[in-house]
């Protein structure tokens, strides 16, 4: 089969054309970018202007048009940060389904992440490295951890090119005040991501976006003495003297560059200054271009939730966590919150054993029910929970015992709202023993999944302490933490009357 994947950013419309065999293997067949600058003056404004949607729809007219030509049988396609954040967007997303028969899904910060380790594992290859990969687009900047196997962190700032120039620099060439204030925001937003990052440590740095690729060109031409390794790396020291050099020239000069894309002339300066600010608070002496993230990452993802056995087959090779993930992926539209949720309840257990005194086994189960706690909105947002446990009770999970999936199809259930009670026949159709592990189970389920209230993964580090009859929580976050922290202490009560301590929460 044939298929197309088109990115609707900030600064310019991607798309590319994929050949799939049986087995799953694709092959990119073509490629087609459009500016159409939909970021410019939205993402100050937070509007999506006529003259920016009518490029839009013109450069989508294009691109439908090249699809076609192909005769490809579906065409996936997302919008991100211009269009999310802009209060019209959805109004815009439309007009593009009316006028070019497009079908476009506006995509999270988080879920843009997911995309675009998905496509950069598909054309690197890891080894046993952990990178650092870093995706600069119009509105937004993406920071991913991850290795062959996994992600460890994804996280979304604003950051993005349009998003600086329109913001920072008006002037021509750029006033030294101008840069030293555009410098300071991007170390003030992008400090604690990448402070993460290094804790959760990384090989090498991997740069996704056309900024990083006009970037590693013009470094290497204007200073190829200070070249490193192979030719797709660039050092911090090109970097940073090809930065000092750009900020200093004017519009025209800058024309002299030959080695820029036309396209991005107007914001390379901001791309560099960027660049070379986030490189040296990764505490990174080099990057390495990857010419693969969003719309590959998309084909993947299409790939994963069409034949979803494919990938996961080689890289989970327990059935049981497998036909986890795989019911997880096939019913949740986005799985970056169930394996945030999942992340902290397993911590929560971990620092809690003292008091739990609950092993191995039963870990694993608050792990499952935690990844499938959201399946239920695939049938209704209204009451998910008492869905979830519908699903996960009838689902054909190979591995499992009846009572395992009754255990986990409850602990799901009581991820919220009311907790368990003798009129509800599910949960008492378990075993006293296995009821009292629901209870505890899904007390510690229903505190993780507050502390991701907002499905945005901004708590990233949590510590449990038991102290006499208390249960010290402390978390850390990215963002103000107060709609996690609101949302964790609707647990207090469960908390007290399963395991007997008063919670007490903290906020770092």
């Amino acid at each position: 089969m044939k298929l197309a994947a088109i990115d609707i950013g900030s600064n310019s419309i991607h798309m590319i054309v994929a050949r799939i065999d049986g087995d799953g293997n694709l092959e990119i067949i073509d490629r087609m970018k459009e500016m159409a600058r939909l970021g410019e003056e939205t993402l100050v404004t937070g509007y999506l202007s006529e003259p920016a949607q009518e490029r839009g729809i013109a450069a989508l007219h294009k691109l439908k048009a090249l699809a076609d030509s192909y005769k490809v049988e579906d065409i996936i396609a997302v919008a991100t940060s211009a269009t999310r954040e802009a209060r019209n967007g959805h109004d815009f997303i439309a007009r593009v389904a009316d006028e070019c028969g497009i079908y476009a899904q506006v995509i999270t910060g988080v879920e843009e992440g997911r995309l675009i380790y998905l496509g950069t594992r598909e054309v690197f290859t890891f080894g046993p490295q952990r990178a650092l990969i870093i995706d600069i687009g119009g509105g937004s900047v993406e920071f991913v951890v991850g290795d062959q196997r996994r992600e460890y962190m994804i996280h979304s700032l604003p950051l993005g090119v349009r998003r600086l120039k329109d913001r920072f620099l008006a002037q021509d060439p750029p006033s030294g005040a101008e840069v030293a204030q555009l410098y300071a925001h991007i170390r003030e937003l992008a400090a604690p991501v990448l402070k993460s990052a290094r804790g959760f440590g990384f090989d090498t740095v991997l740069c996704t976006s056309g900024t990083a690729n006009s970037l590693q060109r013009l470094c290497h031409g204007l200073y190829p003495e200070l070249a490193v390794g192979r030719a797709p790396v660039v050092s911090v020291a090109q970097l940073a003297a090809t930065t000092d050099r750009l900020v200093t020239l004017s519009a025209r000069q800058m024309d002299e560059l030959t080695m820029i894309d036309d396209r991005r002339r107007d914001t390379i300066v901001p791309g560099a200054v960027l660049l070379r600010c986030l490189l040296e608070e990764a505490g990174a002496d080099r990057y390495q271009f990857c010419d693969a993230a969003l719309r590959e990452g998309m084909i993947v993802d299409y790939l994963e939730q069409n034949r979803p056995g494919l990938r996961l087959e080689a890289e989970v090779p327990d059935p049981r966590r497998r036909g986890v993930l795989l019911l997880s992926r096939r019913l949740c539209s986005n799985t970056a919150h169930p394996q945030t949720v999942a992340r902290l309840a397993t911590r929560l257990f971990d620092d809690t054993r003292s008091r739990h005194r609950m092993g191995q086994a039963e870990r694993e189960l608050l792990e499952y029910a935690a990844l499938l706690h959201n399946i239920g909105h695939a049938i209704s947002r209204s009451s998910h929970h008492k869905h979830s446990m519908y699903v996960i009770r009838n689902a054909d999970l190979q591995g499992f015992t009846d009572r395992e999936k009754l255990i986990m199809a409850n602990v799901a259930r009581y991820h919220r709202r009311s907790g368990p009670k003798s009129r509800h026949p599910d949960y008492m159709e378990l075993e006293p023993a296995d009821r009292e592990l629901v209870k505890r189970l899904s007390a510690l389920l229903r505190l993780a999944n507050g502390l991701d209230r907002g499905h945005r993964g901004n708590v990233h580090t949590v510590t449990a302490h038991v102290a006499g009859a208390k249960l010290q929580v402390q978390f850390l976050a990215y963002d103000d933490p107060s709609l996690e922290l609101m949302a964790a202490r609707e647990a207090t009560e469960f908390i007290h009357q399963v395991l007997g301590l008063e919670l007490e929460l903290q906020a770092g």
